[in-house]
């Protein structure tokens, strides 16, 4: 049968390089053979050296050279009677060592054809090959001698003499000594000065000044696809130089999933006996699995979060489609929240919804790793490792691990700051490339550095709350399939509030209880596997009427839109999307007001409150406590007139008088929209989570503007004594 597939533009480079590479071997007794003569005999022999490229990927004419029964009989035994040569032998004589033989085809695939080598051996040509990963210069050299033209050589360094000479500066990386890499830079900037055609190897191009990279030729090194592993077993795994390339092209994945693998994972895929048996190994290795993660499907009720990964990934595909221009996609995102949210199960939705690469990093993970040389090495791949990806999804985990190059640990200070430059350099790398969505996941946006966080490096910052009653509901379904929606209705409430994570370890000790109970009915064991995560209900009473507070106060007095209220394992929260303000007086009091709702709502109901609205740094008290202090020392509005005064003073007297103003505000106003703070906080005790249209639907329609704060000295005893006194 003819062949039907066109040849690709570089297996007659590659060829050459295989035949060359092949007899250096022969030549420098790089293998073991009994009869060298023979063998370098064959290497010589343009029958035995002939790689006959096309065969690796096109259709095959039957074999000709070997008799018709043994053909049949290598059939029988699952072999491929096209790599069989008429000693019966199916591996070459020669062995080219895997790691060379991949190097240079894919250095071959780089190259592209005859005419585009010429162009990087042009007089004064500089040329820059960037990798995945380092690669040692032995090697490289090793590689580029097979594919340069008869008579060239490679010069070290800046050196003179006869013939014809390419100058090759293997770059080391960063973490290398100092010394090392200083030289390797000198070494370069003085070849530039030569007419010699110069080739720079680097895994790390960002590193290089914008007037080097600008002035280079840049190529990408050719990342694994299917003809460059059908032309590598070719060389590999035949005694012919020609394989069935039909069936091991079935048996690959994707040509996308291909350039993931791993180096590691292809030298060992590689060790298998035959074609066919490398190629299941590649596809165990880096093939798509159905199944193995999530959609956006999967989540319901997720709020800004999931709207934020949907229209992430509606830009991608996009994109991927030909509609819009990268440059127009929003690529990259930060999903901040409490541990257990589901940060990191949103992001590998995204990947699972678009149908791409998922890869995942984690400061954590690079940290473990050892030294500063190390994680940098570590970080380094993994950002190598998405860029090969694309298109794909990167994760970075725990990224306000990264820290601030001002948080004052001067301790660590210069530790930090060679972590976050390494971790800029590497995300500006990646966003001059296409394809790649990156998602960030920490629990403290306020520890990372504020060039991490700046648009261009992460375009949106997003909160992800606990899943609301949809995606609680979803989870709980999907974990029990069998079970009617009635009989989950109770678990679905008591889950309601709880983080993901909690909601799978219930999920969890109810199939673990089931077992040991010798039941098959898990879903019977939910509601006990959740009891001790929920609080009893004169707690979660108080709960609700606090954050109930907060939503009447905020509806009162228009300062934004409420997004969510939820009763949480915490004790709950409220999301408030504020109103821009414009720093006014009565602005800043009304945000006081907001603070204190919820204490203010705890003693008007309940008659005393409690300890709920104090605590951290992040608690509605020290809030309002910073807010009071800022009015009165450092605003300019307060008692210290036009100055600012960073430095405790005598003024607290003054700060607790504006704070019990602002309660009794705060009382005033939920004593006159009771109703409303009883009916939201009943609902959110029925429900555990109510988000924003709900909650707007459980809010009288006519609301009675508040009175709007009083100015400084009016309603404030001390206020009075210090403007009658003239303090």
């Amino acid at each position: 049968m003819p062949t039907d597939r066109t040849l690709a533009p570089w297996a007659s480079l590659a060829d050459t390089a295989v035949t060359r590479l092949r007899s250096a071997i022969a030549k420098d007794e790089w293998f073991d053979a009994t009869d060298l003569e023979t063998v370098r005999d064959d290497a010589r022999s343009a029958e035995g050296l002939a790689f006959k490229m096309a065969r690796a990927t096109a259709r095959l004419d039957p074999p000709n050279h070997l008799p018709e029964e043994q053909i049949a009989a290598i059939r029988r035994a699952g072999g491929d009677p096209h790599r069989t040569d008429a000693e019966g032998r199916d591996r070459p004589k020669v062995r080219i060592p895997n790691d060379t033989l991949l190097l240079t085809i894919r250095l071959a695939a780089t190259l592209g054809t005859f005419t585009q080598k010429d162009k990087a051996l042009a007089e004064g040509a500089v040329t820059v090959i960037e990798t995945d990963r380092p690669i040692g210069a032995e090697l490289f050299q090793r590689v580029l001698r097979a594919l340069l033209p008869v008579g060239w050589r490679i010069a070290t360094g800046f050196e003179a003499g006869d013939g014809i000479a390419i100058d090759v500066h293997v770059m080391p990386t960063d973490d290398e000594l100092k010394a090392t890499v200083e030289r390797s830079r000198r070494d370069l900037m003085k070849a530039l000065s030569s007419a010699l055609p110069i080739l720079i190897v680097t895994d790390n191009i960002a590193a290089f000044p914008d007037a080097v990279r600008r002035g280079c030729d840049v190529l990408r090194l050719a990342r694994p696809n299917a003809d460059i592993i059908l032309t590598a077993l070719s060389a590999s795994h035949s005694a012919t130089g020609a394989i069935d390339g039909i069936p091991v092209r079935a048996a690959l994945p994707t040509d996308a999933h291909l350039a993931r693998i791993d180096d590691t994972a292809l030298l060992l895929a590689f060790r298998a006996s035959s074609p066919v048996e490398v190629a299941h190994r590649i596809a165990a290795t880096t093939g798509p699995r159905a199944g193995d993660g999530p959609t956006l499907a999967d989540i319901a009720g997720g709020g800004k979060a999931e709207a934020q990964a949907r229209r992430m990934v509606r830009d991608l595909q996009a994109w991927q489609s030909g509609e819009v221009a990268w440059y127009d996609v929003e690529r990259s995102v930060i999903f901040n929240g409490a541990p257990g949210t589901g940060k990191s199960y949103l992001a590998r939705a995204m990947a699972g919804e678009a149908g791409v690469s998922l890869v995942r990093g984690s400061l954590a993970a690079w940290q473990a790793c050892g030294h500063l040389g190390d994680m940098l090495r570590a970080m380094r791949d993994s950002f190598a490792e998405a860029r090969r990806s694309a298109p794909a999804v990167f994760i970075i985990d725990e990224i306000d691990a990264i820290g601030s190059r001002s948080d004052g640990d001067r301790h660590g200070q210069r530790y930090h700051r060679q972590v976050i430059n390494a971790f800029l350099q590497e995300l500006d790398a990646l966003g001059e490339m296409e394809g790649v969505l990156v998602v960030g996941t920490c629990n403290d946006l306020t520890a990372i550095d504020p060039a991490v966080l700046r648009p261009g490096r992460f375009d949106a910052h997003v909160r992800v709350p606990v899943p609301g009653r949809a995606a609680v509901s979803g989870m709980l379904r999907a974990a029990f399939p069998d079970t009617d929606g009635g009989e989950l209705a109770p678990a679905i409430r008591a889950a309601t509030g709880l983080t993901a994570a909690e909601i799978d370890g219930a999920i969890r000790a109810a199939r673990s209880a089931a077992r040991d109970a010798g039941t098959g009915a898990p879903h019977k064991h939910l509601l006990a596997a959740l009891s001790d995560r929920v609080y009893p209900p004169d707690i979660a009473r108080r709960i609700a009427l606090h954050e109930s507070g907060h939503a009447v106060i905020a509806f009162a007095l228009d300062l934004g839109m409420i997004e969510r209220i939820a009763l949480t394992p915490g004790g709950g929260e409220i999301e408030l999307a504020r109103h821009k303000v414009s720093g006014l007086l009565s602005e800043l009091e009304d945000h006081l007001v907001y603070d204190l709702g919820g204490r203010a709502a705890e003693t008007l109901v309940l008659g005393t409150p409690s300890a709920g609205a104090g605590g951290p740094d992040n608690s509605d008290l020290a809030q309002a406590t910073a807010r009071a202090r800022n009015i009165e020392l450092t605003s300019g509005l307060g008692l210290s007139g036009l100055a600012w005064n960073g430095a405790v003073s005598d003024l607290d007297a003054a700060i607790r008088d504006r704070l019990q103003n602002a309660e009794a505000r705060a009382t005033d106003i939920l004593t006159a929209h009771k109703a409303d703070l009883l009916r939201i906080a009943n609902k959110l005790m029925e429900h555990g989570v109510l988000e924003r249209e709900e909650v707007e639907d459980l809010v009288a329609t006519a609301w009675v503007p508040a009175e709007r704060s009083r100015t400084v000295g009016q309603d404030c005893p001390e206020h009075a004594r210090v403007l009658r006194e003239g303090a």
